[in-house]
């Protein structure tokens, strides 16, 4: 952070224009910083020939993603999306913890009692005389054995009162 030098309102580094008065802000010339660069690159140059185009690459690559760092998270579009997708996440989790909870309190009641003690079972119904004839038409002797063609139906019943029914 650092302030305007034409009308003292605080600035961000990486800024080029003030907010304030929207003149041009002067480049960063911190002498010491210019200094190291100039020796650095003296350094690869004379020292290690065999890497200078290699170090200068990574360097400024650093150097430069460094920079978008600071530009994308100072970019408000991105920051409001960033905070979209966050409160989207936040909601996700909540409905899916309330899904959760009412699952877990679901339970098979009883209707006459609401006792929560309750059996399932499938009732098989008996030889269909009705079935084994129609069957014994159509297909012969074979067909009679459609008789054996149950309704399979789930029942509940209720240990507390024994009333049956269906779900």
């Amino acid at each position: 952070m650092g302030s305007c030098p034409h009308c003292k309102a605080e600035i961000q580094d990486n800024w080029n224009y003030c907010t304030s008065c929207a003149k041009p802000l002067p480049k960063n010339t911190d002498k010491a910083k210019i200094f190291a660069e100039v020796l650095l690159i003296i350094l690869l140059t004379i020292a290690l020939p065999q890497i200078t185009i290699p170090g200068l690459v990574l360097y400024y690559g650093i150097k430069y993603y460094k920079q978008r760092q600071i530009a994308n998270a100072n970019d408000p579009i991105k920051i409001a999306k960033k905070k979209r997708q966050e409160e989207i996440n936040r909601r996700v989790k909540e409905q899916f913890a309330q899904a959760k909870e009412r699952l877990a309190n679901t339970s098979v009641r009883c209707p006459h009692c609401h006792s929560e003690q309750v059996a399932g079972g499938i009732a098989r119904s008996a030889f269909s005389v009705k079935k084994a004839v129609v069957g014994g038409v159509l297909f012969g002797g074979i067909g009679a054995i459609a008789g054996l063609a149950g309704n399979n139906k789930a029942n509940v019943f209720c240990m507390k009162c024994g009333h049956t029914w269906r779900p």
